[in-house]
């Protein structure tokens, strides 16, 4: 972490309660041997941190972060101190490079402890070695011991160890915000701001207020923006509402969900500008729509917006405001849909009306033709794609009994277009294939019914004129010619009257 590794505590070799002479001796020191090009190395410059690289300009910055009483707390809760004979064995083992001895001694000394003015510099060297940490759960435990020790009344303890108590002018929130300010600073690079809030959610609700504040003021400030610029293009370009709605939600996206898990679902700020995103999105649907095309895409867009919104939407009147602007949309979406079923609805009682009164005639040459310009391909497409199954189903009903009945030949020609526009698999095109197998097998059975019957009856003519045939030469044989001339010519009387009968 930069606040540890680049402290100007380590830099100058010291640790954080060393006396204003002891950092000016040190700064002359260090900087005396830079210039006859001697390196100096203190113990405090531990091998488990980064290694640094000395001039005199980084000390003379080192040492003037330090100048002030405010910055010395500052840097000295991202540092060391020396207190007690605890402090001392585990800062030994620190400079030996021992970093798990030093944790063991001060976990023994802080572990299920109240912080005492005999004792806050355990929780504030434990704190810093917990923040060097590269797991989430040790820098968590780093962040508690430093905050217990901010906001206990012995902080006073630690300002009185470090630096001036009497010209120190924070408060113990005001010093805990400093803190979490600089924290901050150092853990963002390393983890997404859900992340860090995590880190805080142990600790007291003055703590979980304050970072809420500080993610949340830049989304929520953000998001407004947005809302606004979108509000001003829309009224600028009605028509292209869509366009404005779709760039609004997924820019807005991050930010919400960002807020509304750092503040929760119920939240009245999360609500308020997750209502107010969904508002702006309606407004871009509803224009999108009434000042565009109005053409079936166009409603479709509209419809994606007002369902996305409906997902963001957090009051009763908003959500109330969608259901209403869709249920009208949905209402146009299917309006030739509607209007084509209510054709052939009328169409079907005209039938049952004309069957019930004999008097009545149905000019089936004039529905053909309403239905040929009423019910285009393009509905018929439409009904077969809907995602309305009902609408399916009324529409094969009502053309089924129209075909069933006979009151149309167009009405043939509309459901061979619909089963087109179907997917094989649907039931009624497995239907209507059958339908035709079976019409087309009944038909092969009266072909072959006739062919037989028009062989019989071949044969049977040919036995009968073979009869006749017999019959005159009999007559020929017993009478005469003139007796069998006439019996032929009334047997052949008899074999065309036949035929022409059958």
């Amino acid at each position: 972490m930069e606040l540890i590794e680049n402290n100007p505590y380590r830099i100058l070799g010291l640790l954080a309660n060393s006396s204003e002479r002891e950092i000016q001796n040190r700064k002359s020191l260090i900087i005396k041997n830079l210039s006859i090009g001697r390196s100096y190395d203190s113990h405090y410059n531990f091998s488990f941190l980064t290694p640094i690289q000395l001039n005199e300009s980084t000390v003379v910055q080192a040492s003037t972060k330090i100048e002030i009483n405010q910055d010395k707390i500052n840097n000295s809760l991202f540092w060391f101190i020396e207190v007690n004979n605890f402090d001392g064995t585990a800062l030994n083992y620190l400079k030996n490079g021992d970093k798990n001895k030093a944790i063991e001694i001060w976990t023994k000394v802080t572990s299920g402890k109240e912080l005492s003015s005999k004792n806050f510099s355990y929780f504030n060297n434990i704190g810093t070695l917990k923040l060097l940490s590269n797991t989430i759960d040790e820098i968590k435990e780093g962040l508690e011991f430093k905050i217990k020790l901010i906001e206990s009344e012995n902080f006073i303890d630690f300002v009185k160890n470090v630096g001036d108590a009497q010209t120190y002018t924070f408060t113990n929130q005001q010093q805990l915000e400093k803190f979490i300010d600089d924290i901050l600073i150092g853990l963002l690079p390393r983890f997404d701001r859900v992340q860090i809030a995590n880190l805080f959610n142990n600790s007291s609700q003055n703590v979980i207020t304050y970072i809420n504040k500080k993610f949340t003021e830049g989304p929520l400030h953000e998001i407004q923006l947005l809302i606004e610029d979108t509000k001003s293009k829309r009224k600028n370009s009605p028509k292209d509402g869509y366009l404005y709605g779709k760039d609004l939600l997924n820019k807005s996206r991050e930010g919400l969900n960002l807020i509304h898990n750092l503040l929760g679902q119920n939240n009245l700020q999360y609500r308020m500008i997750s209502d107010n995103v969904a508002k702006e999105i309606i407004q871009c649907g509803i224009d999108s729509y009434s000042k565009g095309d109005k053409s079936d895409l166009s409603i479709k867009k509209s419809i994606e917006l007002l369902k996305s919104a409906k997902q963001i939407a957090k009051t009763s009147v908003t959500i109330e405001r969608i259901d209403s602007n869709l249920k009208e949309l949905d209402d146009l979406k299917y309006s030739d849909i509607l209007f084509a079923l209510e054709i052939l609805k009328r169409l079907k009682e005209i039938i049952i009306d004309t069957n019930r009164d004999y008097t009545k005639q149905l000019n089936i040459f004039k529905v053909d033709e309403f239905l040929r310009k009423e019910i285009t391909n393009s509905v018929l497409q439409k009904i077969a794609s809907t995602d309305r199954s009902e609408y399916i189903t009324n529409f094969i009903e009502l053309a089924d009994y129209i075909r069933k009945n006979g009151a149309s030949l167009e009405i043939f020609v509309i459901i061979n277009k619909f089963v087109a526009h179907l997917p094989n698999t649907h039931p009624f095109v497995i239907a209507e294939e059958k339908r035709k197998q079976d019409e087309e097998l009944k038909r092969k059975e009266k072909e072959e019914e006739r062919k037989k019957k028009e062989e019989q009856d071949r044969i049977f003519y040919f036995q009968l004129l073979l009869v006749f045939i017999a019959i005159v030469l009999i007559v020929w044989a017993a009478f005469g010619a003139g007796w069998a001339a006439a019996i032929l010519i009334i047997s052949l009387l008899v074999w065309v009257n036949i035929n022409l009968k059958n």
